[in-house]
């Protein structure tokens, strides 16, 4: 799970210390090492389209907090090397590099940090865990259209869902 987290939102490691995988790690714990590898060799993978908004809002006490929305489509499955290939050939598409941040990413867009309102936008491989998801697809829109002046639901060919033959989508 913290491997998904992490993929949608590198800044969301699971405990204040660091991630999951550091701890085991660090401690020398290989037989959960030797675990985690063994399930994720064995599940299936993805690659996201991953688009975030990011605004400001006045708290109760006055002090202000981020709220932010995401937008999440799966563009293919398969098997991880299958979905690296399919990464980096979508990446080439947008002229862009792929690089390493928890699982392979390229972004279309990086937020500025501590700037509001924000955005950002990027794919990413992860084993397929997460489904397609937005909580309110008309207010994400809106505030898409917004900050970026695109057409949120205009997606490009290579964000369209690929499918495998036999498979279920």
């Amino acid at each position: 799970m913290e491997l998904n987290a992490l993929a949608f939102n590198p800044r969301m490691h699971l405990f204040s210390c660091g991630t999951a995988y550091n701890l085991m790690r660090d401690s020398g714990n290989v037989e959960a090492l030797d675990n985690l590898n063994q399930r994720l060799d064995e599940c299936g993978w993805a690659v996201y389209h991953v688009r975030r908004t990011y605004k400001q809002i006045p708290g109760k006490n006055g002090k202000p907090y981020v709220n932010s929305d995401r937008w999440v489509r799966i563009v293919n499955e398969g098997e991880k090397v299958e979905m690296e290939r399919s990464l980096k050939a979508i990446a080439q598409e947008h002229l862009q590099e792929v690089m390493s941040l928890h699982g392979s990413r390229f972004y279309i867009h990086i937020r500025v940090e501590k700037s509001y309102p924000a955005w950002e936008e990027f794919f990413v491989v992860a084993p397929k865990i997460a489904k397609d998801k937005c909580r309110n697809p008309i207010t994400f829109e809106q505030n898409w259209q917004a900050l970026t002046g695109a057409n949120l639901f205009k997606v490009a060919p290579s964000a369209k869902r690929k499918k495998k033959a036999g498979a279920r989508v």
